[in-house]
């Protein structure tokens, strides 16, 4: 199985992931993971039955400082697409 590793944020409306010219957003975690699948998809044209482990790790630069003592961590996701 492939590895890619992401950074994501929610900016108020929608969750956005990103990391060197790959960018999916969507208005919840479920339009995020397939739009990030088709951006995948059309961007490395894999292969089918190509597996694919995307971790996701938040960017907590996003977070103010003053709520940071109150959520030390925040979100971390792992997907697996298959094409």
């Amino acid at each position: 199985m492939q590895k890619m590793n992401l950074t994501f944020i929610h900016n108020g409306t929608h969750w956005i992931v990103w990391d060197e010219g790959i960018e999916a957003s969507g208005k919840d975690l479920a339009e995020l993971d397939t739009n990030l699948r088709e951006e995948l998809n059309n961007r490395f044209n894999f292969q089918p039955g190509t597996r694919l482990e995307v971790k996701m790790d938040f960017d907590y630069s996003t977070i103010p400082e003053w709520m940071k003592e109150y959520q030390p961590y925040y979100i971390h996701r792992n997907v697996e697409f298959t094409f």
